[in-house]
């Protein structure tokens, strides 16, 4: 740290180099595929005005549907902080919070199992392998056993996740029925493998 005011040459500024590692990052997006979310925000930057920051701290949370590629987004940011501490002449340390997912394994059998329960039951579907709602480590635990994530459309028009009309929608009666069709579709796909062993072995033998 140094007196901004008296003496600023004397600091290291170490807020000058979170803001150019963001900024880094920023410039970065064009140049990633677009299914890639990075998503970053300040969390510490100084605590007087009249001080050059001797600490700054930032959160980056990076996304992709696969790892591989996600792998690659990392090693680019880290190039990006890497940079911006060279460019600042300070030093960075980064710490990892929780874990880095995988993406999906798909397993066709088990999915056309599924399908055909929803045909069953009359729920209308549609298939995407690729599946880009957030992260979740259902993607890790695909890789360790069979798994499968039909997701549900709720009633009514479409509501963003993760916002306070999605909240209030989860209070509404209505919201019972596709918690009731998602039972089914459970319910009824493990009484299908109860009844045909034979399908439990398929989706183990493709897994």
């Amino acid at each position: 740290p140094a007196h901004a005011g008296s003496e600023p040459w004397l600091g290291v500024n170490a807020l000058n180099g979170a803001q150019l590692a963001l900024h880094a990052v920023d410039m970065l997006r064009q140049h990633v595929r677009p299914e890639t979310r990075m998503a970053s925000y300040m969390v510490s930057g100084g605590t007087a005005s009249n001080v050059v920051p001797a600490f700054a701290e930032l959160e980056c949370c990076l996304r992709h549907t696969e790892k591989a590629y996600l792998e690659e987004v990392v090693e680019k940011v880290m190039n990006c902080i890497k940079g911006a501490a060279l460019a600042t002449g300070t030093k960075y340390e980064v710490v990892q919070w929780g874990n880095i997912f995988d993406d999906m394994n798909w397993n066709e059998r088990g999915s056309q199992l599924l399908r055909s329960v929803m045909g069953n039951l009359g729920i209308a579907y549609e298939t995407k392998r690729q599946w880009d709602m957030g992260s979740s480590d259902i993607g890790s635990v695909s890789y360790r056993c069979p798994s499968f994530h039909p997701e549900l459309r709720m009633e009514g028009g479409p509501v963003p996740c993760h916002t306070k009309e999605f909240a209030l929608k989860m209070k509404e009666p209505a919201i019972e029925t596709t918690i009731i069709k998602g039972a089914k579709i459970i319910g009824h796909a493990i009484v299908s493998l109860m009844e045909n062993p034979s399908i439990l072995q398929e989706i183990r033998d493709e897994f």
